[in-house]
């Protein structure tokens, strides 16, 4: 294939996501009124857009494709798009054996975990990384959860409130504890001892 041909589905990719975006843009602009009845519309038509992209980005392989994707699910994940954002996820051909080098695979599953904790969705983030298939995998993305919820990034449903800070720690190590692959469990080991130290430097009553 010629360096044009290859070209031709990455440009395609970049753009059907720009047109999503630009359709998001579009329709946040109007009035409370017109949003009211085109906000269905509009969002159909981001997930399709990207539903597309998504597609697209398949056919490119290795590191191009994790990074077309991730492209994809940044903007999925924008329109609060979650399924859509796993199923991209699932279509990156992922490594099994990661331990100091977080590849652009894994930093996709960080950024679904991330965004599910921004939106207090801490459940669902547990939910995502059980169904991920790689153990490797499923261990860095525990270990990134236990650590932003040692440090207040919960839904109340999930954890304890954030001024609880023995009790949130206390779920955060529940986490951790249960993370198979010692690289990553010691990874959010560290970050919640962090976590516990910014909360009560002088007087940390550590969780048992």
């Amino acid at each position: 294939m010629s360096g044009c041909n290859r070209a031709r589905p990455v440009l395609a990719i970049s753009l059907m996501v720009i047109v999503a975006c630009s359709t998001r843009n579009t329709h946040s602009g109007n009035s409370s009124a017109s949003t009211a009845g085109h906000s269905s519309t509009a969002e159909e038509t981001q997930r399709s857009l990207l539903a597309e992209a998504r597609d697209a980005a398949r056919h490119t392989t290795g590191a191009e494709r994790a990074t077309l994707l991730r492209q994809v699910v940044r903007e999925q994940l924008r329109v609060r798009d979650f399924g859509g954002a796993e199923k991209s996820f699932a279509s990156v051909n992922i490594g099994t054996s990661v331990s100091d080098t977080i590849t652009t695979a894994h930093r996709i599953g960080a950024d679904i975990v991330c965004s599910l904790l921004d939106d207090r969705r801490a459940t669902a983030a547990l939910r995502f990384i059980t169904r991920v298939r790689s153990q490797s995998d499923r261990a860095w993305l525990q270990a990134r959860l236990a650590s932003r919820l040692a440090a207040g990034h919960q839904s109340p449903s999930f954890a304890p409130a954030v001024g609880d800070t023995v009790a949130r720690l206390s779920r955060a190590l529940e986490l951790a504890r249960d993370i198979v692959l010692p690289e990553a469990r010691l990874d959010a080991l560290i970050g919640i001892s962090q976590a516990a130290l910014a909360a009560a430097p002088d007087a940390v009553d550590w969780p048992r």
